[in-house]
């Protein structure tokens, strides 16, 4: 029975296919989205029209999030490892576990990763907004930018001139 089954790669050809396989690792964890859950989604009574959402992000290792913005107020606590974090204005920074950020509504968040290629990053994330709004909208990188309208210098027409 022995000539039945199909014999083994060779080790050189298994060795090949490993490497190549650690090689694409990052590339996959930067396609993937970070993992979030939610752990808490309340009213908050004290503050009329205000919504505390509290959730985890995970990231894997080299994973990283688009640029985006929250709506919302935003307070970040790294619960493990370390994570790469930049708003539009700011240096980039490195936050470990036990260290926290705060975000104002609106904010641009530019860098959001993790800062390892070898371990995974988790984040508690509260935010403070408006019921019903988004935690994050992430930005539109394959849509033109809008141009604003002006009236038109000589007054006729209805103003939906794009600015130049």
């Amino acid at each position: 029975m022995r000539g039945c089954l199909p014999s083994p790669p060779s080790t050189r050809y298994r060795s090949r296919l490993g490497w190549a396989w650690i090689a694409l690792l990052p590339l996959a964890a930067l396609a993937s989205p970070a993992t979030e859950r939610q752990l808490l989604d309340t009213a908050l009574a004290n503050a009329p029209g205000r919504h505390l959402t509290a959730i985890t992000v995970a990231y894997a290792p080299g994973q990283a999030s688009g640029p985006h913005r929250h709506p919302g107020a935003a307070f970040v606590y790294v619960l493990a490892g370390s994570v790469r974090s930049a708003l539009a204005g700011e240096p980039e920074r490195v936050y470990r576990a036990g260290e926290s950020w705060f975000e104002p509504p609106g904010a641009h968040h530019l860098v959001s990763a993790n800062a390892s290629e070898r371990e995974p990053a988790r984040l508690l994330v509260i935010f403070i907004a408006a019921p019903g709004a988004p935690l994050s909208v992430r930005d539109a990188v394959d849509r033109p930018p809008v141009r604003p309208l002006q009236p038109p210098a000589d007054g006729s027409g209805d103003g939906r001139r794009p600015i130049r």
